[in-house]
């Protein structure tokens, strides 16, 4: 999913649990995660030649589950 979508998802979650939570700060830890886990000198997070990459940001589980199936 797109970086303001996984934010959105995570702002939902703790919201859920009474936490008061700043979008902007949400959104800058999840870019400079991602910068991180992809730029790291071992083992960067970088998708294998023959992966499938699906973009969940407007999908719910029950979307990416047939997603998933289709490509079966």
């Amino acid at each position: 999913a797109s970086v303001k979508e996984r934010a959105n998802r995570r702002q939902t979650q703790l919201k859920r649990q009474g936490l008061k939570v700043n979008m902007r700060t949400l959104l800058e830890e999840f870019e400079e995660r991602d910068k991180k886990d992809t730029e790291r000198e071992h083992s960067p997070l970088i998708p294998a030649d023959n992966s499938v990459t699906i973009d969940t940001t407007n999908l719910n589980p029950e979307g990416v589950v047939k997603v998933i199936k289709n490509y079966i």
